[in-house]
């Protein structure tokens, strides 16, 4: 039996303009269910979305977007629930708040539901990505109320990731499809530093930009990480990590922090810039940096697919709210803005 719920959403606007930069992209509307806010954290390869979003009550709820159906409340039995990660399977990761205020770690499927995936014995755990292997990442306290990285496998058996020597906590934040997790972890000297975890769980740290805390969000198959970190002087800003080259910043103009969310195979990075006005960006070595507009406000990214589709959210000119907004990397406007017109308004059955 499916366990979703379908709601009605706000009529879906595409702007077909070309972006005045490197890359070109076209903005799409995914409305909101009602609420204040909705966001989209993530997007799977076949173009499903997930993320959270608010009813017209106020309610929180973790939902999937599809073209086909729309935005759909993932049923989690309580509220509020949020979904951040989703596999080509359309496997969906997240986590609900119990009535205690403790969060409860998820598992969703369209045959099976919700699956509660299991802590360490502290009654808390957070997901936060899911593998095309069924992997799921996040964090779970122990009984004394520590907590680390955790990782489910598919069958749900939940491993301690650990953390760096003589640290005392540590999260994982994506997992790639080769096993390895990146993620965050704490030094002896209390130090917040990125991460990286191999699929044999060993664990390496990424280093910082100078500073003392640098935090790994993002990751690709290819082992690249993203995140931000700061330096000695300076606040924080985006960074991308590879085996090769080790920690480097990336380079955006920006009056305040830069924070890099997630990166593609194709090495396009995607996340926010802060300061005087926040805007969502993209950046790869060929094109370097491109803004991500919306309504004319506020816009941020969180998610991007190896199609370069990227997902996050924006505030509605009208109402202020903030939308779930995709945009879609354009090589000839005009087409492709029928091409995605003509799926999104195909009959629904």
């Amino acid at each position: 039996m499916q366990r979703f719920t379908c709601v009605a959403t706000a009529m879906i606007v595409i702007w077909c303009v070309p972006a005045a930069t490197a890359m070109e992209y076209t903005f799409i509307d995914l409305g909101t269910l009602g609420g204040a806010r909705a966001i989209a954290t993530s997007i799977n390869d076949t173009g499903q979305i997930v993320g959270h979003a608010r009813d017209a009550n106020g309610i929180g709820h973790a939902f999937r977007w599809t073209a086909q159906d729309g935005m759909m409340v993932l049923e989690m039995g309580t509220t509020p629930a949020w979904a951040y990660g989703v596999n080509d399977a359309g496997e969906v990761a997240g986590d609900f708040q119990r009535e205690n205020g403790s969060l409860q770690a998820y598992a969703w499927t369209e045959t099976e539901g919700v699956v509660e995936l299991p802590d360490f014995g502290g009654g808390h755990s957070a997901a936060f990505s899911v593998s095309n292997a069924g992997i799921v990442v996040g964090d779970a306290k122990l009984s004394n109320g520590e907590s680390y990285a955790a990782l489910w496998d598919s069958d749900g058996a939940i491993h301690n990731l650990g953390t760096l020597p003589d640290g005392g906590s540590s999260t994982a934040y994506a997992v790639n499809d080769n096993g390895a997790v990146a993620g965050t972890a704490s030094t002896a000297g209390e130090d917040i530093h990125a991460v990286i975890w191999n699929e044999n769980h060993q664990i390496q740290d990424l280093g910082t930009l100078g500073g003392r805390e640098s935090f790994g969000l993002g990751m690709n198959d290819l082992g690249w990480v993203v995140g931000y970190s700061n330096s000695a002087s300076t606040g924080y800003e985006a960074f991308i990590w590879k085996p090769s080259e080790g920690m480097t910043e990336i380079e955006i103009p920006a009056t305040g922090p830069v924070y890099g969310y997630a990166v593609n195979n194709a090495g396009t990075v995607t996340g926010y810039v802060s300061g005087d006005t926040i805007r969502a960006f993209a950046w790869n070595d060929a094109d370097g940096v491109t803004v991500l507009e919306g309504f004319g406000g506020t816009t941020i990214a969180r998610g991007i697919n190896d199609a370069g589709w990227i997902v996050g959210e924006a505030l509605g000119a009208d109402d202020g709210y903030a939308h779930t907004v995709a945009w879609i990397p354009v090589p000839e406007p005009a087409t492709l803005c029928l091409l995605i017109l003509g799926v999104l308004l195909t009959p629904r059955r």
